[in-house]
């Protein structure tokens, strides 16, 4: 489906790039970004700059859009989408307007379009310098570089090196993609947490989620903090990990695990959120199923969780899976819940599907029980959700 999704999209965007990418860029990270959530605001503005620098056209971009969504599939299909039909169109009416070269509708078109291309591109260039909140270092490096075209001929290539240098030096806490293999392995984190790993598998998850520096964060029923902690190592100490608990832990679960980034808050499961934080992402890990038993509105937290990410921003849920049909019902005897009903309340909030984790899946598992014959995994669902 995903696939599906890269050739239509790229597909259609390709009959509407006149001059060049740039002029659909803001349409291009309305759905990169806001709809599909395949990159966040500044991966989309780093695959850009990596297709701006690289030699050859700026149409690489969408094989670096496609690669992030889909692998080396994504990247074929999403270059081929881009390139075919706009390819086909251009052939077609070449020969067309060479038939009406003495027109005058043909000169009269081309002055019209002039002006519509040159404001499609400026509006490309506004999306590139709000990867997610406008940043004057940003607008900075964009006036100086235009005014320098502008005024004098030095090549492109020295301009691109410039900024490049200047970046780094104003920009060198921008977020980054963290290891999330070494994360795991740290020597510092504890047996249990480490017991924990081999059913959680926690690499594929954070990897999964894409969780990066610097992100501002909520892990939903917070409670020992095994999920609070490994995001709090993945986003940093620019990062910051709300840890949220319906009431106060009398154990201090979350104060033991001594990280300065995490923020233990107790909140209502219909309300969890900070008031008045932005956040990037929320997690909600193997507890949704418990909301039922414990008569949660689910509904009203669903709609606090999307009301309190960014545009773009993840909410990730796992839970134990049940069978088709039984809904919620499950929670308090098997503690299961069925996924199609958990995606079917998440999307009734505004979300939209973009991502479903098999790594945790075992098709074996009958879901007939709470935890299945000696040996077997339970069967579980990771879904990934955006808000647009």
């Amino acid at each position: 489906m995903t696939l599906l999704h890269i050739a239509l999209y790229f597909g259609v965007l390709s009959l509407l790039a006149f001059g060049g990418v740039p002029s659909v860029m803001p349409e291009m990270q309305r759905i990169v970004v806001e709809s599909q959530g395949w990159a966040t605001p500044l991966e989309f503005v780093q695959l850009f700059a990596i297709a701006q620098a690289a030699p050859g056209p700026n149409i690489l971009i969408v094989s670096l859009i496609g690669w992030k969504a889909a692998g080396l599939p994504g990247a074929i299909v999403a270059l081929l989408a881009a390139c075919i039909p706009a390819g086909a169109l251009a052939w077609w009416i070449a020969s067309l307007w060479e038939r009406f070269k003495d027109s005058p509708w043909r000169a009269a078109i081309q002055k019209a379009i002039a002006p519509i291309v040159v404001g499609l591109i400026l509006s490309g260039g506004y999306v590139l310098c709000t990867p997610s909140t406008p940043d004057p270092r940003l607008w900075a490096i964009a006036a100086a570089s235009a005014t320098v075209m502008v005024m004098t001929r030095i090549n492109p290539l020295w301009l691109l090196g410039a900024g490049g240098l200047v970046g780094a030096l104003l920009l060198g806490g921008c977020a980054s993609q963290p290891n999330y293999d070494l994360i795991v392995a740290s020597v510092d984190r504890t047996a249990a947490d480490r017991q924990n790993d081999v059913r959680r598998k926690p690499a594929e998850m954070l990897r999964f989620i894409g969780v990066r520096e610097d992100m501002t964060a909520l892990d939903v029923s917070a409670a020992g903090g095994y999920t609070t902690e490994l995001l709090s190592r993945a986003v940093g100490p620019t990062g910051t990990v709300f840890g949220q608990t319906r009431a106060p832990d009398p154990r201090q679960r979350l104060a033991l695990r001594k990280r300065e980034n995490i923020i233990s808050i107790v909140r209502p499961f219909e309300d969890p959120a900070p008031p008045g934080v932005p956040l990037d992402l929320v997690t909600l890990m193997f507890n949704y199923h418990d909301f039922g038993h414990l008569g949660v509105d689910r509904a009203k937290m669903n709609a606090a969780i999307f009301r309190a990410l960014k545009p773009g921003g993840i909410y990730v849920v796992a839970d134990h899976s049940g069978r088709a049909g039984t809904g919620i019902s499950e929670s308090g005897s098997l503690h299961r819940v069925e996924e199609a009903f958990v995606i079917q309340e998440v999307l009734a909030a505004g979300f939209r599907l973009v991502g479903e984790g098999g790594f945790l899946r075992n098709p074996q598992d009958p879901r007939d029980k709470e935890t299945p014959e000696a040996g077997q995994p339970k069967d579980e669902f990771v879904l990934k959700f955006v808000k647009p």
